[in-house]
Formats: C-alpha cells, sequence, structure tokens
C-alpha cells in the first residue's frame, strides 16, 4: 500500500492501493484501488477496483472497475465495468460504463454507453446509448440515441436515429428518425426529417415529421407529415398529410387535410376537411368537405357542405349546405338545407333536400323538396312532394304525388296526384286533381 499526503512520480505509480489525503500526480497510475481527496492527474490510470478522487484530469485514459469522483472528470476516454459517477465528466473520447453514469453533465466527442444515465445538466455525444433510462435535463447528438427510457426536462436532440421504449421531456424533440416502442410525451413539438413512430404521441406543440405512425393516440397541437400518418386515435388542432392518413378514429379542432382518410371509427373536423378520398368505418363530421375522389361512411356523415368530384356513399347523410356529387349520392336518408347536384342520388329512406339535381336517377322511400327537381328518372315507393317544379323522363311513386309543376313524358302512380300544373304525354292514377292547367 502506498498512504501519503501528496503521491508524486515523474514515472508511474504501482501498487495494491493508493491512498493520499491531497493530491496524486503521476505518468501512470495502476492500483487495485485509489482514494484521493484532492486531485488525481495522471497520464493514464488503472484500477481493478474503486476509484475516488475530488478530481481526474488526464489526457490518456481511465479504466476503473467503479469511479466516484466529487468534482470534474476528464479523460481522453473513460471506461468503467461498475458504476460512474462525477460532477460533470468531459472525454475527447468513448465514455463506457457497464453500470449506472451519474453526473451533473455528460459531454464527449466519442460514444457514451451505460445501463443508465442520470444528470441534472447536459448530455452531449456523438452517440448516447444506454439499456435503461437516460435522464437528463438536455439530450443532444451529432449521432444516433438509443436507450430504454429518455426523461428530460429540457430538449431531446439527435441529428441522427432516436430510438426508445418511451420518452418524456418538457422540451422539443428533434431526430432524423424516431421510434418509440411506448409513449411519446412532451409539451414541446416533435420534429423529424425521417419517420417518428410510437406506442402512444402526447404533445402541446406540433409533430412534424415526413411519417407518423403510432399503434396507440396521438394528441398534439398540429400533425405535419409530407408522406403517411398512421394511428389508431388522432386528436389534433389541425392536421396536414401529403399522403393517406389511416387511424381508428380522428379528431381535428382545426382544418384536416390530406390525401386520403381511412378510419375504422369517427372522423371529426371542426373546420374544413379536404382529401383525395375519404372512408370511414364510423362518421363523418367537418364544418366543409371537399374531397376529389369518393367518399364513404357506414356511419353518418354531417358537413355544413359536402363536395366531391367521385361517389358519397354514407348510412345517413345531413348538410346545412349544399351537397355535390359528379357520382353517385346514396344513404339510407338524405337531408341537406341546400341544393343536392349528383350524377344519381339514391336514398333507401327519407329524402328531404331544397332541390335537386342529377344526370342519373333519384329515387327514395319519400321524398320531400322546397325546390325545384330536376332528374332523369324519379322513383318513390312511398309519397312524393314537392314545392317547385319536378322535371323527368318518368315518374313513379307507389304512394301520393304532389307537385307545383310536373313535367315529365309518363306518370305512374298507385295513389294521388295532385299539381298545380300538369304536363305528360301519359298518366297513370287512381285520382288526377290539378288547380291549373292539365297538358
Amino acid at each position: 500500500d502506498v498512504s501519503a499526503k501528496n503521491v508524486v512520480s515523474t514515472a508511474a505509480v504501482s501498487a495494491a492501493t493508493i491512498s493520499a489525503t491531497a493530491a496524486v500526480t503521476a505518468k501512470e497510475v495502476k492500483s487495485d484501488s485509489v482514494a484521493v481527496t484532492a486531485a488525481l492527474t495522471a497520464g493514464t490510470i488503472t484500477s481493478t477496483g474503486v476509484s475516488s478522487a475530488a478530481s481526474f484530469k488526464t489526457a490518456g485514459s481511465v479504466n476503473a472497475n467503479s469511479v466516484d469522483v466529487v468534482g470534474a472528470l476528464s479523460a481522453g476516454s473513460l471506461t468503467t465495468k461498475g458504476d460512474l459517477a462525477a460532477k460533470d465528466i468531459r472525454a475527447t473520447g468513448a465514455v463506457t460504463a457497464t453500470g449506472a453514469l451519474s453526473g451533473a453533465s455528460v459531454t464527449t466527442a466519442g460514444i457514451a454507453t451505460a445501463a443508465t444515465f442520470t444528470t441534472s445538466g447536459e448530455v452531449s455525444a456523438k452517440d448516447v446509448k444506454a439499456s435503461g433510462v437516460v435522464s437528463a435535463a438536455s439530450v443532444t447528438t451529432t449521432g444516433d440515441v438509443f436507450a430504454k427510457d429518455f426523461i428530460a426536462a429540457g430538449a431531446l436532440k439527435a441529428a441522427g436515429d432516436l430510438t426508445a421504449a418511451s420518452v418524456t421531456t418538457k422540451g422539443d424533440v428533434t431526430a432524423n428518425h424516431g421510434s418509440f416502442s411506448g409513449e411519446l410525451k412532451t409539451t414541446s413539438t416533435v420534429t423529424a426529417t425521417g419517420s417518428i413512430s410510437a406506442a402512444s404521441f402526447s404533445t402541446a406543440g406540433d409533430v412534424t415529421a415526413k411519417d407518423v405512425k403510432s399503434t396507440g393516440a396521438i394528441s398534439t397541437t398540429t400533425v405535419s407529415a409530407t408522406a403517411t400518418v398512421t394511428a389508431k386515435e388522432l386528436k389534433a388542432d389541425s392536421a396536414t398529410v401529403g399522403g393517406a392518413f389511416a387511424a381508428g378514429s380522428l379528431t381535428t379542432a382545426g382544418d384536416l387535410t390530406v390525401k386520403d382518410i381511412k378510419a375504422s371509427g369517427t372522423v371529426t373536423s371542426g373546420a374544413a376537411l379536404t382529401a383525395a378520398s375519404l372512408t370511414t368505418a364510423g362518421d363523418l363530421s367537418a364544418k366543409d368537405i371537399k374531397a376529389s375522389g369518393d367518399v364513404t361512411a357506414t356511419g353518418a356523415l354531417s358537413a355544413a357542405s359536402l363536395t366531391t368530384k367521385g361517389d358519397l356513399a354514407a348510412k345517413d347523410v345531413r348538410a346545412t349546405g349544399n351537397i355535390a356529387a359528379t357520382g353517385i349520392v346514396s344513404g339510407a336518408s338524405i337531408s341537406t338545407a341546400g341544393a343536392v347536384t349528383a350524377g344519381s342520388l339514391t336514398a333507401s329512406g327519407d329524402l328531404a333536400v331544397k332541390e335537386i339535381k342529377a344526370t342519373g336517377p333519384v329515387s327514395a322511400s319519400t321524398f320531400s323538396t322546397v325546390g325545384a327537381v330536376s332528374a332523369k328518372t324519379v322513383s318513390v315507393t312511398e309519397t312524393l312532394e314537392a314545392k317547385g317544379p319536378i322535371t323527368s323522363s318518368a315518374l313513379t311513386v307507389t304512394g301520393d304525388v304532389e307537385a307545383q309543376n310536373l313535367k315529365v313524358i309518363g306518370v305512374v302512380a298507385t295513389g294521388d296526384v295532385d299539381a298545380q300544373n300538369l304536363k305528360a304525354v301519359s298518366v297513370t292514377a287512381t285520382s288526377l286533381s290539378t288547380t291549373g292547367a292539365v297538358s
């Protein structure tokens, strides 16, 4: 054993144990254990046991079973088979600990590897790799970050990939790619140049990435993706997606703009909803719905106005404004305070609209309009009531017909035909009454 106030050597110090109440200064230190109450300065430090000092300073390497430093630790590279604890850890090379790594801050130009990281300050490294938890004020890397769990009071930034079971931070999360098997929670923003995937997202800020994928829910202020968004559920103030959107349910308080929407649940937009095509197994609700393709909902569809260049199909269609489709509009019931313009219109139940303009057939169980009806053919299984003119090549009604003006080639009604003016080639009805002209 070597025990002294100061241990000084211009060459190597090699002993079973080295104990100094003051400083140890040597070109090289080799010992089973090193205990220094002041500074330890050496070219290299090698210890098979515990190395402890007020501060470590070496331009070379530190190799120890475990390192305990009250003050700063500065080394070329640092390797320990056990725990590494210091106030501040600085290394120009790699920092490696098979046990826990803890300090006020960890800074290295190389790779930082440990079972767990715990620091009240920053973790800055080329790569951060932990088999356990990384807990820090902020984490910044020029390369990749890998950990079981991340807990950061500040920002989490990775120039490369960010991989973890879960991330909880009050700052920004920035990465080239992010992959989380658990939750991603932040009170700030999530930004990725590539894809972001997590079991669930919870952020008070924006989520911006090429791809956003979640096996659970995404809850955020805004979602912006140049490619796809996939989630079990999405809740956001607004969403903008350059590619397809697939989710169980989708709710936004603001605008929703996507290329394609496929949802197994409900789709709700507080403002405008714009997409190439819309498909949902649940309800579809928005202030305005605009689609360049088909709109399909197995549940109810409600909007202020609805415009599609394809087909529109829903269990129930409700609109306070106009409904316009170049294809087929079909539903169990269709009602709107505005006009309906479609290639054809089919309702297995009630059809109540302001006016109808269809290039193809119109069929419904019951039929009522306050405006005009223009269609190729009109088929009603029960009653037809139109306060405006009806223009059609053929009209077939199993119930009563009541209209202001009827202009058809043929009228077939098993019930009454009551019109203000009637113009037809042939009329078949149980009774016929008009207050105006009959032609």
